[in-house]
């Protein structure tokens, strides 16, 4: 298998998924043998299903924490399905970038989850005090080593962990203490101090790095790339929609009254020029693999440029993007091919692809 790039290294404590097919085939005492997926749909969000299904299918254990069966769970040795709002102690702390303004809210279950269903702490709890394995809660967040997080509670392997002292912790530091979430079940917006940019101050000399060496040889080979399109006459970039995000929503009602395929956006004059129809069955190819869309005109595209939203369809697909739901991007990105040299990640967007009508 060859992989364009350097050894990988950790990026906020973590390595690079893409290689994650490779390092599950290769043999070896560091080879992955289990994999937990909690509540993602890894396998359609990995792209190149041709080397992604049989690397998992090589798994000794391979676990989804979901309360859908997604195309990853298909695969799975194991289905855990897990509460959801309204059914758990909830807090609103993972939304906290996402308001337009400071607002914090505590939830307690409102209604008894059904039967057979767990709440996604206690699959990592269980599985730990059956370990005899202790666990510490500790407030993570991205790009946060969780060795360096000095504050934690410490969880016992006997007795199962209260969630409502859980989201207490979590709330330790916060700017609105638990027991006022607690008195407001509606929610809090906080009043807080106006933010604003200062000036530097006088005599400092620190200069923010702008582009570090890294990136720079990354430009320069960039700078350098001659025919890196060559043989292909578009290129398919992504497409993000209102109504999903990643695979999440795609199936429900609204979203697939509106989108029940994710069209393969064309520019007309691309489109008459290919002899291409709104609503035609067209061949789109690339060097890893290839798909079958459904053409649509939006003017609002560049010539050459086909716009697609991705983890649409079915992994291992028919002949027919209707049947199938759509269509599968991922199927032209290669896991081993064109990867990032930093962060190693696969061409998703702008992928030189061929257009061919179906007939």
């Amino acid at each position: 298998m060859a992989i364009n790039c350097a050894a990988p290294g950790k990026l906020f404590g973590e390595f690079p998924t893409a290689l994650m097919p490779q390092e599950i085939l290769t043999s070896g005492p560091d080879k992955i043998r289990a994999v937990i997926c909690f509540g993602g749909n890894l396998l359609m969000g990995l792209g190149d299903p041709d080397l992604a299904i049989p690397a998992f299918e090589d798994l000794d254990l391979l676990v989804v924490i979901d309360p859908r069966k997604n195309a990853t769970a298909r695969y799975a040795h194991y289905v855990i399905a897990t509460s959801q709002p309204f059914e758990r102690h909830d807090i609103s702390t993972p939304g906290d970038a996402l308001y337009p303004q400071a607002f914090a809210q505590y939830a307690p279950p409102v209604i008894d989850k059904p039967a057979g269903v767990i709440h996604d702490w206690e699959f990592f709890w269980g599985v730990a005090a059956r370990m005899n394995l202790p666990l510490t809660l500790k407030y993570w967040n991205y790009g946060m080593d969780f060795e360096a997080i000095e504050d934690g509670l410490p969880l016992s392997i006997d007795t199962p962990p209260d969630p409502q002292t859980m989201i207490r912790f979590l709330c330790n530091n916060s700017r609105v203490p638990f027991d006022e979430l607690l008195a407001n079940p509606s929610g809090v917006r906080p009043q807080l101090p106006e933010q604003r940019v200062l000036a530097t101050p006088a005599g400092h000399k620190g200069r923010l790095q702008l582009c570090p060496d890294d990136v720079v040889k990354e430009l320069a080979l960039v700078l350098n790339e001659h025919n890196v399109n060559a043989g292909f006459a578009y290129q398919l970039t992504c497409r993000r929609i209102l109504e999903a995000m990643n695979s999440a929503y795609r199936d429900a009602p609204a979203t697939r009254k509106r989108y029940p395929v994710n069209w393969a956006y064309m520019n007309p004059d691309d489109m008459v020029k290919e002899g291409i129809e709104e609503g035609d069955s067209i061949h789109i190819r690339s060097e890893a693999g290839h798909i079958t869309g459904v053409a649509r005109a939006d003017a609002r595209l560049r010539p050459r440029v086909i716009s697609m939203t991705h983890l649409f369809g079915e992994l291992v697909p028919s002949q027919k993007a209707e049947a199938d739901g759509g269509s599968f991007t991922g199927r032209l990105t290669s896991l081993t091919d064109h990867l990032q040299p930093i962060n190693f990640m696969p061409r998703f967007s702008g992928v030189p692809v061929n257009v061919v009508l179906i007939k």
